[in-house]
């Protein structure tokens, strides 16, 4: 009798049941139909197409976005059966042709691969002369320009089908607009691809925001009134070793994860962090993708995502178990500047890619109307002179990408490799080869000859040692100890690649370039972002139901409300309600008789008043909130000093730090607002710290602001503060 899909189910899987989409969708694929699911995170797409793969004749190719994703459904699956295998940059040769030797012994069904991968000739070789059964593309809004995630190695996979002609396709997303849809489905140029939604409702997830608050000190509250585990993603690098390194002060057992990090730091932070080694990972989105741990509790956004698609895909990393879940947001006006600031840096003016253009054909010394076939490279340093100022890594990879779609350029995937050139004439080759003892020096020499012909003889080639080495069967070292002895011998000539881009141009170089249709698609792309953004803030202020509104931005009409968000519970938004009282007391202790609508324009930054401490402190809160605090004082038109109830302490110890800061100000040659500006101030003089830790978890306030002022500020709320 045959093994069903249930067999394998329940033997090979351990569960009882599909979930719901699971088994329609197993179907389709095991009738050979080309299918797009957008599944919700935790919807087990995983098993959607192991299980066909398992069930057929021979392999199937998964193509994954992150090697941490590939090592984690390869262990997860292995550790029921060995039936999977992964292939990136990390393994040997030895291991990468036993790898390829289990494929044909029909042992591996699934073989897990980056995108980057399909660009590999040897690779292409190997699937085309054994073609596998299916195509799985996981984390398929990868694909997509217009989405959060973009990989250009990606829209290869197209050439891959036709290379290959697999029985079925099947790509997997857990977040896509219809815009997203549309253009996954171009580029995979299936026509027959069926489009399935099982629903984007995430029941067990509750959703709050905060905003306008101190945001150390809410993230403390929430860590220790929320169950953990948790990750906390917040916009930057430099903020998650920060964030990091405060919570591990207090005695929060966490690591901060991020794309600057070694690959093996991470990979073993990620197995900590599965393995309930650590309760907490306070990340960049590098920690979105390729997290597989269904009982995480807690989701928190320190920073404002800048769309939609980013926000479910992060908090869907939460209550995958289906057990009640929590994610939380906290927003500030400082994330509108954060996300504004990325805008601008990803998305470059006309100016800066018709200099891009010219810089990569004067990189390579290419005359008009002529074009190079020959590897050219260039380091960020090369472009610091060349623009006089510097280029972000992600902006020159944008660039590179949006040339390549264009066919102006090809990208090459060189790095940390070697360039080649024989010196000897081929006549003297042929006499070299004739006198060598060495079989195994033979067979490299030759080899070397045949597959790179008469270029090696002509210019520089650049030679992957271990692709080389792999194609021959010879040991890395073996090849690498020759060729540094032939260079000895001056026959051959090598050169490390050490520069970070590679490249061939395509077209003829041009005067007057009609790079119009791509700076329109970069102009389309940045409208498309700040639109993004906007809309998501609208999301933030918004008072409806949040799993609601956030499943009705993917297209999915519903009027249920969750029950369990913070607009559905009516939960306040836990405004910092003494921050307002104490700058408004500020503002009439300057004047004593101010309108409520004066009050209102200075501390919301509009008066033209300068000469106010409070100006402008108060902007990120609504006006409607700022009335009702002005509604408690009095209710006529008039706020009189002397009905006001203050402590009048609190205003002693602002204007001392507003000394010291001065004192400060000085010292460093700065204004006194890049010492500490006054909002900055007037948190310390609500929150009062005690001790160096209090004091850094002032939203703000960093170790450069302590270097300077932050002994001073604490001695001096010490020694007021004695009891």
């Amino acid at each position: 009798m045959l093994k069903d899909k249930h067999w394998y189910l329940k033997n090979i899987f351990k569960y009882e049941k599909f979930r719901d989409g699971q088994e329609y969708i197993i179907d389709l694929i095991l009738n050979n139909k080309n299918i797009l699911a957008i599944l919700p995170t935790g919807a087990g797409k995983s098993l959607i197409y192991q299980i066909p793969a398992i069930m057929s004749e021979k392999y199937s190719i998964v193509i994954s976005p992150l090697i941490s994703l590939m090592q984690d459904q390869v262990y997860n699956l292995n550790s029921i059966k060995e039936l999977s295998a992964y292939i990136n940059s990390t393994l040997s040769n030895q291991e990468l042709s036993d790898i390829y030797n289990k494929v044909l012994d029909n042992k591996i069904k699934l073989l897990y691969i980056s995108p980057e991968r399909l660009e590999n000739n040897k690779f292409q070789n190997f699937i085309s002369n054994f073609p596998p059964d299916y195509i799985f593309i996981d984390e398929a809004h990868c694909i997509s320009q217009w989405g959060n995630s973009f990989r250009p190695s990606y829209k290869k996979i197209k050439d891959i089908i036709s290379l290959v002609n697999p029985k079925a396709i099947a790509a997997f997303t857990a977040s896509a607009t219809q815009d997203i849809i549309n253009d996954i489905v171009n580029s995979l140029g299936v026509n027959d691809l069926k489009v399935i939604k099982t629903g984007f409702y995430r029941d067990n997830i509750s959703i709050n925001i905060f905003k306008n608050l101190n945001k150390k000190q809410k993230l403390v509250e929430l860590l220790n009134s929320n169950q953990l585990p948790g990750i906390i993603y917040v916009a930057t690098r430099k903020l998650a070793e920060e964030i990091s390194f405060y919570l591990n002060q207090l005695g929060f057992k966490n690591e901060c994860y991020h794309a600057g990090l070694i690959p093996n730091v991470r990979k073993t932070i990620q197995e900590n962090f599965s393995k309930g080694k650590l309760d907490l990972i306070v990340a960049t989105n590098a920690f979105g993708m390729g997290v597989d741990k269904s009982d995480i509790r807690t989701i928190i956004h320190y920073n404002t995502p800048n769309n939609f698609e980013a926000y479910y895909q992060e908090i869907g990393r939460a209550g995958r178990d289906g057990k009640t879940s929590k994610a939380f947001l906290l927003y500030n006006k400082d994330d509108d500047f954060l996300n504004n600031f990325f805008i601008e840096n990803n998305y470059p003016d006309d100016e800066i890619i018709y200099k891009f253009y010219v810089f990569l054909y004067d990189n390579g010394n290419i005359a008009l109307g002529s074009k190079s076939s020959e590897m050219l490279m260039f380091s960020n340093s090369a472009i610091e002179r060349y623009f006089h100022k510097s280029l972000s890594d992600s902006i020159i990879d944008i660039l590179l990408n949006w040339f390549e779609q264009y066919n102006i350029i090809e990208r090459l995937n060189y790095k940390n490799q070697l360039m080649i050139k024989i010196i000897f004439s081929k006549d003297e080759i042929k006499k070299y080869l004739i006198n060598e003892i060495d079989e195994t020096k033979k067979i490299i020499m030759s080899n070397l000859i045949n597959v790179y012909k008469n270029k090696v003889f002509e210019n520089f080639v650049p030679i992957s040692l271990s692709e080389f080495a792999h194609w021959i069967d010879i040991k890395y070292s073996l090849i690498e100890n020759y060729l540094l002895e032939l260079e000895k011998k001056s026959i051959i000539q090598l050169q490390k690649i050490n520069s970070d881009f590679c490249y061939i141009t395509l077209k003829e170089r041009e005067k007057n370039p009609d790079l119009k249709l791509l700076s329109n698609e970069v102009a389309k792309l940045k409208t498309n972002s700040i639109n993004n953004y906007e809309q998501f803030k609208e999301f933030i202020y918004s008072s409806k139901c949040r799993m609601n509104a956030l499943v009705n931005y993917f297209g999915e009409k519903t009027s249920k409300n969750c029950g369990i968000c913070d607009n559905c519970l009516n939960i306040s938004d836990s405004l910092n309600l003494s921050f307002v009282d104490f700058i408004i007391k500020r503002t009439l202790e300057i004047e004593p008789e101010l309108s409520k609508q004066d009050i209102l324009e200075i501390i919301k930054g509009r008066s033209e008043n300068i000469f106010f401490p409070t100006f402008g402190l108060a902007q990120g809160y609504s006006e409607d909130i700022l009335i009702e605090v002005l509604k408690r004082y009095n209710q006529s038109n008039k706020i009189k000093k002397a009905k006001l109830i203050y402590k009048k302490e609190d205003i002693e110890l602002y204007n001392e730090l507003l000394k010291i800061r001065e004192k400060k100000a000085i010292k460093f040659n700065q204004t006194p607002e890049k010492i500490c500006s006054e909002k900055i101030l007037v948190d310390i003089v609500l929150a009062k710290p005690k001790n160096i830790f209090e004091l850094l978890s002032i939203d703000g306030f960093d170790k450069n602001k302590y270097n300077k002022i932050g002994d001073d500020v604490l001695e001096i709320i010490n020694t007021k503060y004695k009891n």
